[in-house]
């Protein structure tokens, strides 16, 4: 989406053939820095050590990234830089289209997680690469600006929305193994969804995933219709669908009792994977920051 939104069309020529006719061509985008969080979206003023110098025909990059997704897999990498010292990062970062096995760079450690395992999440390492101009992606030093920029990049905004998805989409496969467990378990002389306690947690967890979804997609059609208020929304389904997907995975361990923690059951791994969400694509305090900025901005007009 980053691509098609933002590439000029030999960029997005050059992306479109190479990811449809491999079918291993993965992305990845290399924000995360050893020193440098989601805290850049709240002090744009901090620093971002990764860092690219104009030369003739194009930029030369030098920095590190860590827990980049993909990083050890990815054909090409969307790589954040400053490009303009002095400046806050949302008027000094700039985007560059990095293809895998560019001279000087390279994968680092791959790191171990308990959770989302099939994605790794990897160091990546720059040491004097060399990127054509043609390879910046976007309006140049404006790629973390503020939504309220009219060049700013809104690309995060459709992957927030994404990822608030992708949680539910978990959360609901731990609510379907429970309500299954709990139709075939017996316990007191009858199925345990008959039971009052259990039929009742199934009937919370059910409330919640419906009431969260429709945030989601909300959020996702505000985006759609470019609305002023996208990105409050967007953060909010992110935030909320987090916090309800782990909530729910944890009355789907309760459902399915000691039987939970046991690696043949799929409902422990849910668990885990949605604990990484609360941290994923922005901290949940990252997200209530984004949304009280802005609540605060309408109050004000």
């Amino acid at each position: 989406a980053t691509i098609e939104s933002l590439g000029t069309g030999e960029q997005k020529d050059w992306f479109y053939d190479r990811f449809i006719h491999d079918h291993r061509f993965l992305l990845a985008i290399a924000m995360t820095e050893p020193g440098n969080g989601t805290d850049k979206y709240i002090y744009p003023e901090g620093s971002f050590e990764t860092r690219a110098r104009r030369v003739d025909g194009g930029w030369v990059l030098n920095g590190r990234k860590r827990y980049i997704s993909n990083a050890s897999e990815a054909k090409l990498v969307l790589m954040y830089a400053r490009t303009e010292d002095g400046v806050p990062l949302d008027r000094g970062v700039s985007c560059f289209l990095v293809p895998a096995g560019t001279q000087g760079f390279q994968v680092g450690g791959i790191h171990e997680k308990i959770s989302q395992r099939l994605v790794n999440n990897a160091e990546l390492l720059l040491d004097e690469v060399f990127v054509p101009e043609d390879r910046v992606l976007g309006p140049l030093h404006k790629a973390l600006a503020r939504s309220g920029d009219p060049e700013a990049m809104q690309y995060a905004r459709g992957g927030n929305a994404e990822a608030a998805a992708t949680t539910l989409g978990t959360a609901w496969a731990a609510y379907d193994a429970a309500f299954a467990w709990a139709e075939q378990r017996h316990q007191g002389g009858a199925r345990i969804i008959e039971h009052q306690a259990i039929g009742f947690l199934l009937a919370e967890m059910a409330t919640a995933l419906e009431a969260a979804r429709s945030l989601v997609w909300r959020a996702a059609e505000a985006v759609d219709a470019r609305e002023p208020d996208a990105a409050k929304l967007i953060s909010m389904a992110k935030a909320h669908a987090s916090q309800t997907a782990v909530a729910v995975c944890l009355k789907a361990m309760e459902v399915l009792g000691g039987a939970a923690i046991m690696l043949e059951h799929p409902v422990q791994k849910y668990l885990r994977d949605c604990l990484s969400f609360l941290h994923s694509d922005g901290t949940q305090h990252t997200h209530h920051h984004r949304i009280l900025t802005q609540l605060r901005r309408e109050v004000a007009g």
